[in-house]
C-alpha cells in the first residue's frame, strides 16, 4: 500500500512540475496516466538493478 501512495504522489509532483508539457484540450487523465505508468516502469527498472548488484 506504501508503494502506491508513494507512485502516486510522485505522479502527482511530475504533473505539476510539468504541466506545461500538457496541451489543453487533450484527455488529462490519459496524460497523467502515461506519467503513472513511467514512473512505475523507470521505479522498477532502477529498483531490479539495485537487487542484481
Amino acid at each position: 500500500m506504501e508503494d502506491a501512495n508513494d507512485l502516486f504522489q510522485d505522479t502527482i509532483v511530475k504533473a505539476i512540475r510539468f504541466f506545461y508539457n500538457y496541451e489543453q484540450g487533450t484527455n488529462l487523465r490519459g496524460w497523467l496516466f502515461v506519467i503513472l505508468k513511467n514512473t512505475f516502469i523507470n521505479d522498477y527498472r532502477k529498483n531490479r538493478k539495485k537487487t542484481r548488484s
